[in-house]
């Protein structure tokens, strides 16, 4: 207060005006200061976050590619997208009090891997909506196709209240309850990403999963 009354005091004098004057033109260029210094302070808030989400998929790519070299290092891991059933000498056995031999416990770290990966993805969708539902479930149909080994089902019911409930809840919905009813869980999965697709982009998705594997020029007979 004392520091404007000096301004206007000497703005006044020094430009030779009327003392309120001087004080209205100082209450504007302070309020007009104040408002470019928040702007100032927005904008770089922006561009923070901007930093943070690039850094967000830069690490998300980056967990993505560990994983990727790590079954490259270790091709047992790549059991992962095998169908197998449990093991008989499971069988009545409840899962908490199955004690896994060293191949199992690697597979059940992969499966750990691969939960912690696709958690990340859905809190990016969740919580910071930088991913679009149908991008989401493009994730979990490749999620899916890991979900046809034993180890699968028991790698979530030991990491069920590890891992965030509504990510864990959308696997056991979307792929192990279909799988339990008898259903496609894959082709539901795609059925969902058309209707999202339609609603997102307004128009239809087609999944085509064949390709000729013999290029259709080489099948030509020489002429």
């Amino acid at each position: 207060m004392i520091l404007q009354q000096l301004l206007s005091y000497s703005t006044a004098s020094f430009f030779g005006i009327d003392g309120d004057i001087a004080t209205l033109w100082i209450d504007f260029f302070s309020t007009v200061f104040f408002a470019g210094t928040v702007a100032v302070l927005v904008w770089e808030s922006i561009l923070q976050r901007k930093e943070i989400e690039v850094d967000e998929y830069s690490e998300l790519r980056q967990h993505h590619h560990d994983l990727i070299t790590l079954q490259i290092e270790n091709p047992d891991t790549l059991e992962i997208y095998n169908s197998v059933k449990l093991p008989a000498k499971y069988n009545n056995i409840k899962y908490h009090k199955i004690v896994l031999e060293p191949p199992e416990k690697q597979l059940f770290q992969s499966y750990l891997a691969e939960f912690d990966l696709y958690e990340r993805v859905w809190l990016l969708k969740e919580e910071k909506g930088k991913i679009s539902e149908y991008e989401w479930i493009c994730w979990a149909i490749y999620l899916e196709r890991m979900s046809h080994h034993w180890m699968f089902r028991y790698s979530f019911n030991q990491t069920r209240t590890i891992f965030d409930d509504g990510f864990m809840d959308y696997v056991k919905e979307k792929i192990i309850d279909r799988q339990d009813r008898n259903e496609d869980a894959r082709a539901s999965l795609e059925e969902d990403a058309k209707v999202q697709y339609m609603k997102e982009y307004k128009k239809e998705l087609i999944f085509s999963d064949e390709v000729e594997l013999i290029p259709k020029r080489d099948n030509k007979e020489p002429t």
